[in-house]
């Protein structure tokens, strides 16, 4: 009887974190989608918005405008894009959740890497990068 209370609780906790996992995979990915729809744009002021106080500490507001008008510059036009991978962590007690995307742009494919921080309710682009080849991106 005593392992059947254990069972239950065990399937019991990873129902409720697989929720909680699967919670900010989607919130994180509708925030992909938004990055995604302003990079199309142009509107990388409206980006820089999204950003984490931790990105904008690593680098400036200006260096982030310069990176994602060269990045667009560079491939063209943003034709498309799916999510190819996710992975989640805590650290410090804050949620982190990176998405992995294939985006196809007029000049080619290229992969793509961004990781969402929440702090309190709210979901912040912590980290942007991009490669040609997917073994660039670095694993963390």
């Amino acid at each position: 009887m005593k392992t059947i209370y254990i069972l239950i609780a065990i399937i019991a906790t990873g129902l409720l974190s697989s929720g909680f996992f699967c919670n900010s995979v989607s919130q994180s990915g509708k925030m992909g989608d938004q990055f995604y729809s302003l990079l199309q744009k142009n509107d990388f002021n409206s980006i820089i918005k999204m950003l984490d106080e931790d990105a904008l500490n690593e680098y400036s507001q200006k260096e982030w405008l310069e990176l994602f008008a060269s990045r667009n510059k560079y491939l063209g036009e943003l034709k498309s894009y799916k999510t190819t991978g996710f992975h989640k962590n805590t650290t410090s007690g804050l949620q982190i959740t990176k998405l992995n995307y294939e985006v196809h742009n007029l000049n080619g494919i290229v992969y793509e890497e961004i990781e969402f921080i929440k702090r309190g309710n709210d979901y912040k682009i912590l980290n942007y990068q991009f490669a040609p080849d997917l073994a660039q991106l670095s694993d963390d």
